[in-house]
Order: structure tokens, then sequence, then C-alpha cells
């Protein structure tokens, strides 16, 4: 079994985690036995990896960066909202202005043609 390590310093992610559904809590004998298995068990398919996650506390000065970080990322996410809106209200503008512009050639074409009888 692949076993994969990582470190992350965050004040967010521990209550984001905890929060989870599959979450498990387990005591320090647990963890060291847990981990020392998967390194022993043979994985069934190439897919199966396991990544042993250390989150640790993160500073007031990380935490600020983070959340400014967040917030900056919730406006882009709001603004890209904004212009696609903008985008589809555009193209239904265009669509009903063509769609009018049809009709009045359909018609001005049926008046001709009752003219001069075609």
């Amino acid at each position: 079994m692949e076993v994969d390590y990582a470190l992350v310093t965050s004040s967010a992610l521990p209550e984001q985690v905890k929060k989870s559904e599959s979450f498990m809590h387990i005591d320090e004998g647990q963890w060291r036995d847990l981990l020392q298995y998967s390194k022993e068990i043979e994985a069934s398919s190439s897919k199966e990896k396991i990544l042993v996650l250390i989150v640790a506390q993160g500073t007031p000065e990380e935490d600020k960066l983070e959340q400014e970080k967040a917030l900056q990322a919730e406006k882009e996410r709001k603004e890209i909202e904004r212009l696609k809106e903008f985008e589809q209200q555009k193209l239904e503008e265009e669509n009903k202005q063509k769609e009018q512009q049809l009709k009045l050639r359909t018609k001005s074409k049926d008046i001709i043609n009752a003219i001069y009888g075609r």
C-alpha cells in the first residue's frame, strides 16, 4: 500500500475535518498501529492510497492571511458569477433582438410578396 505523508498549517482545517461524516477520533496508540498496518498491507488496486496528514495549529498571522485569502477567493467567485449572469442576460437580449428582427423580416417579405403577387 502506498503511504504518503503531509503537514498542513491551518487553524480552520481541524474544525472542517471534524465536521466530516467520515471523521473518527482515535488515540495515539491506535494512530501508530494504523500507520504501521497501512505500510504492511497490500493494496487490492493501484488506486488505493493512504495519506497521513498532520495539521498544525496556525499562528495568528497565518490565520489572518488564510482568512484574507478565503475572502479574496469568495470575492472572485462572486465576480465570476456576476459576469456569467451578465453574459447570459446579454445573450438572451441578443437572441430576443434577432428573433424580433426575423419576425419583422418575415412580415416584410409577406407584404412585398402580397403586393407583387409572388
